[in-house]
């Protein structure tokens, strides 16, 4: 009786969560002078590896975790929704140490993440940053597609499909709109906007899931009962993202409630992206609002 009364804390901190709009960013100069590891805090596979382009932004989790072993420090980052670790030694310095400088840290970022196509050219200027000064180096293309990552000071961090990242500045002439998925978006992993709603919506659950982690690791430690720890795990299947909770919260209503909140606000959160997110058989699952589901 005790977990559903404290359901409601819950509830809050996931509001908390889905209305966050600001973030420390790591970008990426080298990875080969960093220790990278994966979500399962093994070494990079060679796919894995060519996400960490040079300047790829790393969007700061926490700043100091210690991973599995229960002895190594790490950086926990964001990348294309997915979670990483940057190890560190124990007085919180970057493996292996070298001389070089592999990245740099921008603080109190605003978090984008939306889909902008270009209307005009000679309208969105182009820079480069090095140290605290931004050259501009030219524009970008009519009709590109782009993603802003994110707003440091007067300039966006943008992603040019598939791996170039630059900055950019966005005025108030136009020339550019917010892509809003007026025509049915196909969800398929050769699509950009499948990769940014993607992001979106496994960065939404993997938050979602470090709620449920701090708050059961707190209930244990003031209960002293060991509770398994709920956990939403992601997969694409096709043209659906399907998302189902661990044993035993999938075969039980123990976070009914929860798992109620969690849809309206995803459902909130991507009106007029063309999505639909529905739960059926325990599973919560996003896929495209096709003109065939409106007709049934």
């Amino acid at each position: 009786m005790l977990i559903n009364k404290n359901i409601l804390l819950l509830l809050l901190l996931c509001c908390q969560i889905f209305s966050q709009k600001y973030s420390d960013y790591l970008l990426l100069l080298n990875k080969d002078d960093l220790i990278i590891l994966n979500k399962y805090q093994q070494n990079l596979s060679l796919e894995e590896s060519r996400l960490f382009v040079k300047n790829a932004p790393l969007q700061i989790s926490e700043r100091d975790v210690i991973l599995s072993d229960g002895i190594t420090h790490g950086l926990k980052v964001i990348l294309n929704g997915e979670i990483w670790f940057i190890q560190k030694d124990n007085e919180s310095n970057f493996l292996p140490q070298t001389e070089k400088k592999s990245f740099n840290i921008l603080k109190n970022c605003t978090i984008l993440e939306d889909t902008v196509l270009i209307e005009q050219n000679g309208m969105i200027p182009v820079f480069e940053k090095r140290n605290t000064v931004f050259n501009m180096t030219g524009y970008l293309n009519k009709n590109e597609k782009i993603l802003r990552v994110f707003n440091y000071q007067e300039y966006t961090y943008i992603k040019r499909f598939p791996y170039q990242y630059v900055w950019g500045k966005f005025g108030s002439k136009g020339g550019w709109k917010v892509i809003k998925n007026d025509k049915p978006m196909e969800i398929n992993k050769k699509t950009d906007a499948f990769y940014n709603y993607k992001n979106m919506i496994f960065q939404n659950f993997n938050e979602i899931n470090e709620i449920y982690k701090r708050y059961f690791l707190h209930f244990d430690s003031t209960t002293h009962k060991q509770k398994i720890i709920p956990r939403w795990e992601c997969k694409v299947f096709n043209n659906e993202i399907r998302c189902v909770l661990n044993e035993p919260y999938n075969n039980n209503n123990l976070l009914e409630e929860s798992t109620k909140y969690i849809i309206t606000d995803l459902q909130n959160r991507y009106i007029g992206t063309n999505l639909k997110i529905i739960y059926l058989n325990n599973e919560i699952i996003i896929k495209q609002d096709t003109l065939e589901d409106k007709n049934k």
